[in-house]
C-alpha cells in the first residue's frame, strides 16, 4: 500500500513495544506516524496534529482507549481502529460510525487491510466482516 500523500496515524498504547512495532508496520506503508502512552496523552496529540487515523489499544491506564474514542467522536469522524485481547470488546465499537475493531493476537496482514479500509485508499477492497478479525 503506497499512500500519494502520506496520511498521519496517531498510535495509542501503554505498551511502547506494541507502539515500536505498529508503527513500523505503518512506516512500512508510506504512514507517517505519531503516538501516545494513554487516551489523556492522545487527546492532546490529536488537537496538536489532526490525524487521518487513530489506532488505540483498548484497555489502558490514564484514559482508555473507550475514553478516547468517546472524545474523538464528538470532534471528529477520524477512523479508529481499536485494539483489544478482549473477545468482546467490540460491542461496543459497533455503536460508533467510522469504527473499526482488531482482536488481539493479530497478523500483521488484518492490520494493514483494516488501515488500507479506513483510509479509503483501496475502494474495490471489502470492508472487514462485521467490524471485527
Amino acid at each position: 500500500m503506497t499512500h500519494r500523500a502520506a496520511h498521519a496515524v496517531l498510535v495509542v498504547d501503554n505498551d511502547p513495544l506494541m507502539i515500536a512495532s505498529l508503527e513500523a508496520r505503518l512506516r512500512g506503508q508510506g504512514l507517517r506516524c505519531v503516538s501516545a502512552l494513554s487516551g489523556l496523552d492522545a487527546s492532546a496529540t490529536f488537537e496538536a496534529c489532526s490525524p487521518d487515523l487513530i489506532i488505540t489499544d483498548l484497555n489502558m491506564p490514564h484514559g482508555s482507549g473507550e475514553m478516547l474514542l468517546e472524545w474523538t467522536r464528538q470532534r471528529s469522524d477520524v477512523p479508529i481502529i481499536l485494539i483489544s485481547g478482549y473477545r468482546h470488546a467490540h460491542r461496543n465499537a459497533s455503536l460508533y460510525r467510522n469504527t473499526y475493531f482488531l482482536h488481539k493476537p493479530f497478523e500483521a496482514r488484518d492490520l494493514l487491510e483494516i488501515v488500507r479500509h479506513a483510509l479509503a485508499e483501496d475502494d474495490t477492497m471489502p470492508a472487514p466482516s462485521p467490524r471485527t478479525t
